[in-house]
């Protein structure tokens, strides 16, 4: 597959960040009906949706967590040699996933939004990433610079590399 994407690659060499990778999850109540079949048409659905039907990708299903869940692949050189834009990607995703739900007949799931995080529910690891993500979004709020952001995390006891 890395040999593939490569060869497509070579089309549009000055394109960045040329593999797109997202993962879609759905509602653990939906368990029972998401067959691989329903699922891989959710997921060509999304991939049309997307704009990455022109292009190489990959759609794998596993079972490492509760929840049924997919991750697609995709080369964002597509066969004809242009980008495929992921300008504001995460919002059209947002918009077609709500689209999807409705037409496959699926109960939405809630994102990792910080809106839809109970921060009292969380232990560990997940606790630390979620008080950093929070330090960092205080950090931001009218930030103008790298440095101005690093020395905000410092003063909330952040140090990175």
């Amino acid at each position: 597959m890395t040999a593939d994407f490569n060869r497509g690659r070579k089309l549009n060499p000055a394109l960045g960040r040329a593999v797109w990778h997202t993962s879609i999850s759905f509602n653990p109540d939906d368990a029972p009906r998401l067959t691989n079949e329903k699922m891989l048409a959710v997921a060509h659905d999304y991939v049309a949706g997307m704009g990455l039907d022109k292009t190489q990708y990959a759609i794998i299903r596993h079972h490492d967590k509760e929840h049924p869940h997919f991750h697609i692949i995709a080369n964002r050189v597509a066969n004809d040699g242009q980008a495929v834009s992921d300008s504001h990607n995460y919002k059209r995703s947002e918009h077609l996933l709500k689209q999807l739900s409705q037409k496959h007949e699926l109960t939405p799931v809630q994102g990792k939004r910080p809106e839809h995080i109970h921060e009292e529910q969380l232990t560990g690891s997940d606790k630390t990433k979620y008080e950093i993500y929070q330090a960092a979004y205080r950090a931001l709020d009218g930030c103008t610079s790298a440095r101005q952001f690093a020395d905000r995390l410092r003063e909330q006891g952040i140090t990175y590399q």
